[in-house]
């Protein structure tokens, strides 16, 4: 089993997420985005994210790399 297709997309829909977040960042409260962040972007990192542990480092590293541009 290879996670390519869902990890691909998963970073699909939390770079829109993050896209969005990002246009609002100066509107909104930052309680607010934080509380966006809880909502809408965390579980896609942190469900089943023991089973990920299967998962090429190089493939995790996308995500990675999002979760650090969402919390900049």
């Amino acid at each position: 089993m290879t996670w390519k297709t869902h990890i691909e997309q998963i970073t699909s829909k939390i770079s829109k997420t993050i896209s969005i977040m990002s246009r609002t960042k100066y509107i909104l409260p930052k309680y607010v985005l934080q509380t966006l962040y809880y909502t809408i972007i965390y579980p896609y990192f942190y469900y089943c994210n023991v089973v990920w542990v299967s998962a090429a480092p190089s493939r995790l590293e996308k995500i990675i790399l999002l979760q650090k541009r969402v919390i900049e």
